[in-house]
């Protein structure tokens, strides 16, 4: 449903449909990480119809927000289990709608390989 302005919501998240699908579904588990971690916003501008508050984010907030929507994405567990079943980078980019980079992003985030290597 297209957004207006005169609409009352505690929470809007506006995407971009021309992104891939992986590409839509990472910058919506970061906006999703903003409201978890309560985030404020430090300004609001509506003067263009859409709320102008992007780029008034601090860095803290937005690599927190990074964080947590990685996490959202592909938690470690999940991560874990489908390496530990010899899943492949491109079956994990498939099953969770994400990208190579996301996978790539979260194998050396979490340590999961050396996890499994400790295992082996």
């Amino acid at each position: 449903m297209p957004y207006h302005p005169s609409q009352k919501a505690s929470h809007l998240i506006i995407h971009n449909s021309a992104h891939s699908p992986a590409r839509q579904q990472s910058n919506i588990m970061h906006e999703v990480g903003h409201i978890l971690c309560g985030h404020q916003l430090s300004a609001f501008d509506i003067s263009n119809g859409l709320p102008d508050y992007m780029r008034h984010c601090p860095v803290e907030q937005e690599l927190e927000a990074d964080c947590v929507g990685w996490t959202l994405l592909l938690p470690r567990p999940a991560l874990l289990t489908a390496l530990t079943n010899g899943w492949s980078h491109a079956d994990i980019m498939q099953h969770y709608s994400v990208s190579a980079d996301m996978v790539r992003l979260r194998v050396n985030r979490t340590g999961v390989m050396r996890q499994l290597a400790y295992k082996r």
